[in-house]
């Protein structure tokens, strides 16, 4: 008889610890089957309409997304489309040497791109183009300061 009751402060108190845990991962449940108000504790209807992804198609073309997403996703789609199928699009792929084609270059402050472009002897398309996060005519005054820039071009940096 005493073996049987031997662990009963180690049961009991795992019980105690327990319990709550139990009766918040119920509440949570039952949350998610109700449509409860904020701040009511007893459940207006039960509905299974947060569970819906379960049973909806739900695909990138039915989220609710971004404007610039939406018009992104669906071109890099396609880029990556005509790259696997670029045999049987009649597209041939140029080969590309396995080497670094650009660095990225590193400067103390702010900096005028109009300015970087005539040192670097390329165009201010390209370094918009080689860096689509400047929008502006100099780089971001709180940094990072840094900017891709090709690779035959680096000399000018050091």
């Amino acid at each position: 008889m005493s073996q049987n009751f031997k662990n009963w402060p180690i049961v009991t108190g795992l019980t105690l610890v327990t319990i709550p845990i139990m009766s918040m991962y119920i509440f949570l449940f039952v949350d998610t089957v109700t449509d409860t108000l904020p701040g009511e504790m007893i459940p207006n209807r039960f509905t299974l309409e947060h569970w819906s992804f379960l049973w909806k198609n739900i695909d990138f073309w039915s989220l609710n997304l971004p404007h610039e997403t939406k018009q992104y996703v669906p071109r890099f789609l396609a880029f990556i489309h005509i790259i696997i199928n670029s045999n049987s699009l009649s597209f041939d792929l140029p080969e590309l040497k396995n080497e670094e084609q650009f660095k990225i270059s590193y400067w103390p402050t702010q900096i005028d791109l109009t300015a970087l472009a005539d040192i670097l002897n390329i165009s201010l398309k390209e370094i918009y183009k080689l860096n689509p996060g400047f929008n502006y005519w100099q780089s971001s005054p709180d940094g990072p300061h840094q900017i891709l820039i090709p690779v035959e071009n680096d000399n000018y940096m050091n």
